[in-house]
């Protein structure tokens, strides 16, 4: 029977950076579209990210226009120390 190993912390650091990476982009207001090519993902990921981010108190603004939805985080100074 083999052990069960658990999860390191550091196996997470990865993803945790770059939620907050992505926090910061959202500075202004983005598309999904934009998010998932300049980190590099799909734009499922990007949306999945946005869900993540609003789950660990993130405020995110929508404002639709046109055909895509843009998004940004309005409360990164609490988080960050950063104004908006």
């Amino acid at each position: 029977m083999s052990e069960r190993r658990e999860p390191t912390p550091t196996k997470y650091i990865g993803r945790a950076k770059r939620l907050f990476e992505i926090a910061k982009y959202l500075r202004e207001p983005k598309t999904a579209f934009e998010i998932a090519e300049r980190f590099n993902i799909h734009i499922q990921t990007a949306r999945l990210t946005l869900d993540a981010l609003q789950q660990i108190g993130f405020t995110i603004d929508m404002k639709s226009g046109g055909m895509r939805t843009r998004y940004r985080i309005s409360n990164l100074e609490e988080f960050f120390g950063v104004k908006n």
